[in-house]
């Protein structure tokens, strides 16, 4: 028992001496005189409530980290939020885009930059930010994020990249052309293309054999035709290509575009559907030209009726045929269904 007591006199003493080793020289001095003065007991005492002053501390000091820890994961860091390409809710306003290093890539045959299935880098965009691209078996065409048009391919006969003779196979080309407006969005035919501007307007050009640039009766036929606006029939006439009467409607402002083999869709901020070319398959969604002999074709935009009471927000157009989705998600195809 004695010895124990003696055990535990000597524990007192050295927590007794770590306590005072922090304090200053005079008093560590008197702590030294003090302790020389206590008894066994008192030493005892008093080294069981430093013990527990540095375990007090000790947890206040855990409780504090953990709660810390606790709040940090509680609040993680906000990510800011993606940058859209392109607005959905209005296209009168040409998309805000951070100008990054983006890299192209092409593969296949008959793109002009690579002939294999091995990739390729297209190094003229390397340094330029591109957003979109889009392509055929005759060229390949890559918007800008300050909606500028550049072009490569093999050929240019129907004038489907404004360059002709200029477009070069290897080496992307502005669209010098397309300068006066911006384009937020491009899409193209197998033998003409369509281009979205930030005005919410619809300029075509290529080949226009089937009405699909929507230029009207007068350049039916043609093989390479300039750039213009589409223009919209009037309301009131039935399918075919007939009557003459055309009109421009603010209430007209193009949304998306979207083209296959000799046709062109777009859709309208307000979810409407119009379309105009070539109508074999019912690739216009109306009855005429349901099956593959030629029949009326459109020169002029006309509204897909079969969907005049669907909100539209999307569309897609393949080689023939269209596919498109309403807001409330239900999907609507027609056209070619080979496959």
């Amino acid at each position: 028992e004695r010895r124990l007591t003696r055990s535990l006199s000597r524990m007192a003493s050295e927590i007794l001496e770590n306590d005072s080793s922090g304090e200053t020289k005079n008093n560590h001095g008197s702590s030294s005189e003090d302790q020389e003065e206590m008894t066994e007991d008192e030493l005892l005492e008093r080294a069981i409530q430093l013990s527990l002053q540095n375990w007090e501390q000790q947890e206040e000091v855990t409780n504090e980290s953990n709660k810390m820890s606790s709040t940090s994961d509680a609040s993680p860091t906000l990510q800011p939020p993606r940058t859209l390409v392109r607005s959905q809710d209005s296209i009168s306003e040409a998309p805000h885009v951070e100008p990054a290093n983006t890299w192209v890539y092409t593969w296949g045959s008959g793109v002009g930059i690579s002939e294999t299935s091995s990739t390729k880098r297209v190094e003229k965009f390397d340094q330029v930010p591109i957003v979109d691209v889009v392509g055929n078996t005759n060229c390949s065409l890559a918007l800008t994020a300050t909606g500028s048009v550049y072009a490569f391919g093999t050929h240019d006969d129907e004038g489907q990249t404004m360059l002709g003779t200029l477009l070069l196979k290897k080496i992307p080309r502005l669209v010098e052309s397309l300068q006066h407006v911006r384009i937020v969005q491009i899409s193209v035919g197998t033998t003409h293309t369509a281009c979205l501007t930030s005005t919410a307007t619809c300029i075509t050009f290529g080949s226009n054999e089937y009405g699909e640039l929507g230029h009207g009766e007068a350049s039916v036929g043609q093989h390479r035709s300039t750039m213009s606006a589409v223009t919209f029939a009037a309301p009131s006439g039935g399918g075919g290509s007939g009557g003459n009467e055309s009109f421009s409607s603010p209430s007209y402002q193009v949304r998306k575009i979207s083209c296959g083999r000799g046709f062109t869709c777009l859709l309208t901020t307000m979810g409407e559907v119009f379309a105009c070319g070539r109508s074999t398959y019912g690739v216009l969604g109306s009855q005429e030209g349901s099956g593959p002999q030629e029949g009326h074709h459109q020169s002029k935009m006309r509204q897909v009726v079969g969907l005049a009471a669907l909100p539209i927000s999307d569309i897609a157009s393949g080689r023939d045929h269209t596919v498109v989705v309403t807001v409330s998600g239900q999907c609507f195809s027609w056209g070619r269904n080979k496959y």
